[in-house]
């Protein structure tokens, strides 16, 4: 049971690591669940970035 942990949790730190590098990395304005940022285009704001396809991908 001790070795499936270790997986488990290697794999899950994995994942984590490789989402955080790419939205470091590739797209920072596709950090956080973009509420704001919709609530923000839809009064009108333009936010460049927030809608690219780039912050899509990441998301």
């Amino acid at each position: 049971y001790i070795l499936a942990f270790v997986v488990f949790a290697g794999f899950n730190f994995v994942l984590i690591l490789f989402s955080s590098l790419i939205t470091a990395w590739i797209s920072p304005a596709a950090a956080g669940s973009g509420i704001p940022e919709v609530k923000a285009y839809l009064n009108g704001v333009d936010t460049p970035g927030v809608f690219a396809p780039r912050a899509l991908f990441v998301k």
